[in-house]
């Protein structure tokens, strides 16, 4: 242990649904639709949510039902001439199937690599590729 704290969870919409006595797709119109909610359940959403510490992402109100189509890939060493056809192969696979793929150096550090795959704004895959191993690809979260 490096003697740290482990930084508390985000609040979600989920949070202050429960905390506000509403429904989640309340919260959710309160920040991507404010007229298509009542005013005075807009406020009371928007004061729980600010007393939560709950922020709207900019990524997650332009996302339709949530869904960004997006895919993360981590991979240890851009500069590796190694990953270079894993990740050309990566992002055509993404594109085929209609997702738009983001990629993050780790520059081997676990620390940038766990930073990297938890922001939450896209699904979390990582590829383990190292040459005397061969390549495996998992979902990791």
């Amino acid at each position: 242990m490096d003697g740290t704290a482990p930084r508390p969870r985000k609040p979600t919409i989920y949070d202050v649904a429960e905390a506000a006595g509403v429904a989640p797709s309340t919260v959710s119109r309160t920040f991507a639709r404010p007229g298509r909610v009542k005013s005075e359940t807009a406020e009371h959403v928007r004061q729980v949510a600010a007393r939560l510490g709950y922020r709207s992402t900019a990524l997650s109100r332009g996302a339709p039902g949530g869904q960004t189509r997006m895919i993360g890939l981590v991979i240890a060493d851009v500069t590796n001439p190694f990953h270079f056809g894993i990740i050309r192969g990566a992002e055509a696979a993404a594109a085929e199937a209609g997702y738009t793929m983001i990629l993050a150096d780790s520059q081997e550090s676990a620390r940038r690599e766990r930073a990297s795959s938890s922001s939450g704004s896209c699904p979390r895959w990582r590829a383990s590729c190292w040459p005397a191993r061969g390549c495996r690809t998992r979902r990791s979260g």
